[in-house]
């Protein structure tokens, strides 16, 4: 009789774990195919900034759907995918994005912002895009990385720095290149960390990345909190009128009480 219950107590226990186990299954399930949907669903980054902010603020609960979604076939998906990983810049995150950057073909499209620190990968990819190649060929890719040396100021990143400083004097003085290395050549470490405890004032009157004369015409919105509320994805709009509009995403990473930049990109110009 001892024996029946026993095997009946098993059973049970049996049961319940494998229920655990489909229903765990299954919440995944859910989590990835509405991770997967705001991802398709994210046409244009300076468009569809609510949708982009509601993937920055959950995307860190969802870093398993968003390394998953980087293989998904459809091409949408994929290139958002990385991109959301990029904004958000955690640990968890950007190993798996650069495991799969490894497993891609040579025509591998990189897409997002250069969260800070920068890594191996990131040096590697300047080495051979940027330091190895006449300035002419940089694209606004390259130039994100002229904002992100900057901004990691490392001796090793202050090093490059003033190598792509140097290779960019023959630039055309009125390129995306030329005026990003303006912003940065004479470099004062203070505009980059700052005490104000809005994240969107902090950008404005610290947008280091656009020219002084364009000040005037700047403004300054908060889209989105992550999770913990430990970054903040800030959208700087240039107005200098119809045709001559800028627009900029800043992720702020709090420090000491304020804000310091943690990544810079342009997402619009006309």
């Amino acid at each position: 009789m001892r024996q029946c219950s026993n095997f009946a107590l098993i059973l049970i226990l049996s049961l319940a774990v494998l229920s655990n186990q489909v229903g765990g299954a299954s919440t995944a399930s859910r989590s990835y195919r509405d991770t997967r949907q705001r991802l398709a669903e994210l046409v244009n980054l300076r468009l569809d900034k609510d949708k982009l902010a509601s993937l920055f603020n959950i995307g860190e609960k969802r870093i398993v759907d968003l390394a998953r979604a980087l293989d998904d076939r459809d091409k949408r998906v994929s290139l958002n995918a990385q991109v959301v990983i990029r904004y958000l810049g955690n640990d968890q995150g950007m190993i798996s994005l650069y495991k799969w950057y490894k497993k891609q073909e040579s025509d591998l499209q990189v897409a997002g912002p250069v969260p800070l620190p920068l890594s191996e990968w990131d040096y590697h990819y300047i080495k051979l895009n940027c330091v190895d190649q006449p300035v002419r060929t940089w694209s606004d890719r390259e130039v994100q990385y002229v904002y992100a040396l900057a901004l990691d100021g490392s001796p090793r990143a202050r090093e490059i720095l003033l190598q792509l400083i140097d290779k960019a004097k023959s630039a055309d003085e009125s390129s995306f290149v030329s005026r990003a290395i303006k912003s940065v050549e004479k470099e004062d470490r203070k505009r980059f960390v700052t005490t104000e405890r809005d994240p969107a004032v902090a950008v404005l009157r610290n947008a280091f990345f656009i020219a002084p004369e364009d000040q005037k015409y700047a403004s300054a919105r908060l889209l989105a909190f992550n999770a913990t509320r430990s970054k903040a994805l800030v959208e700087l709009h240039i107005g200098r009128g119809d045709l001559a509009e800028e627009w900029y995403h800043a992720v702020m990473t709090r420090r000491d009480g304020g804000w310091a930049y943690f990544s810079v990109y342009q997402v619009g110009i006309s």
